[in-house]
């Protein structure tokens, strides 16, 4: 009879324990998926070089060396068939400045979408930034603006700042995420006419 009391214990204790286990792992998981509990619970996020992206604003420096790949992730629960995703580049009105073409004032943020500029290859799964070396204003806008000649208006921070932007939303529209980036440029690479800048 005690050693019935005595297994009896000994399930009861293991059962706590796994049940103890099962709840901080659960709490994990929404931590984790909520950006650390400051945001709503995400079913569908980004994943680049390894690192899980769940904040639904966030900047990053990109390495123009090496292609950038993020892959699309959805929790259990979405069908194959429900696994597609949008994803675009846009002008960040974040980082706005004017600029005149062929007489014509601008402004950056007026732009919008701006992926036709980059080499975007989009998969099931995951889609790739490729061929970020060559990334800058002047030929953005000379994509944009074939045939304009193009002026930058006022002190841009053309090194730093974070032009562009990448908006990915799940396949029903309720998850974006976007992403601010630039590219980090060597300063013995960096070469710029300023003959295309009015003070």
């Amino acid at each position: 009879m005690a050693n019935k009391s005595k297994a009896g214990k000994a399930v009861r204790m293991v059962l706590f324990v796994v049940i103890f286990l099962l709840l901080v792992a659960a709490l994990g998981i929404v931590f984790h998926f909520t950006n650390g509990g400051k945001e709503d619970f995400k079913t569908f996020y980004l994943v680049h070089n390894g690192k899980t992206i769940t904040a639904s604003k966030s900047n990053m420096l990109l390495d123009p060396k090496e292609d950038q790949c993020f892959e699309t992730k959805y929790l259990v629960g979405t069908s194959e068939g429900e696994r597609n995703y949008t994803v675009s580049i846009v002008a960040n009105e974040d980082a706005d400045f004017k600029f005149i073409v062929d007489g014509a004032a601008h402004m950056w943020s007026d732009l919008g979408d701006i992926t036709e500029c980059f080499d975007l290859k989009k998969e099931a799964g995951a889609f790739t930034l490729l061929n970020l070396s060559d990334l800058s204003l002047e030929r953005v806008l000379s994509t944009l603006f074939p045939l304009g000649e193009i002026v930058f208006i006022g002190e841009t921070d053309l090194v730093s700042s974070f032009f562009y932007k990448l908006i990915v939303t799940s396949c029903d529209g309720k998850i974006s995420y976007e992403i601010a980036f630039s590219v980090f440029i060597e300063m013995e690479d960096f070469n710029i006419d300023n003959s295309h800048f009015v003070f």
